[in-house]
């Protein structure tokens, strides 16, 4: 027997035809509420994404670069700021921090 007569003789042959014939083209292993979980996160990401190509792009137009100052100052878990400036600027932000010490 063909695969194609597996339904021969019963009542809807085409409607069941059709419809095996659409869960073997989706054949995933995912549910729908498992796929727009993904898709909420992942949509997430993309706007933080955004925000962070966007802030790079600002600080590049100000002729300014990203500094790392964890080994600089005390990590504060409500607020902490890298410094963002020149590096002239960070070499006297460095120098101000040794003279404190």
């Amino acid at each position: 027997m063909d695969n194609k007569d597996i339904h021969n003789g019963l009542d809807k042959k085409e409607i069941r035809d059709f419809l095996s014939s659409k869960l073997e083209e989706s054949k995933i292993s995912s549910s729908v509420k498992q796929i727009e979980k993904e898709i909420m996160e992942l949509q997430s990401q993309l706007k933080m994404a955004k925000i962070k190509e966007a802030t790079i792009e600002l600080i590049k137009l100000c002729n300014w670069k990203y500094h790392d100052v964890s080994d600089l100052v005390p990590y504060n878990e409500k607020e902490y700021f890298d410094f963002i400036g020149t590096d002239e600027e960070f070499e006297e932000l460095e120098n101000k921090i040794k003279k404190i010490k």
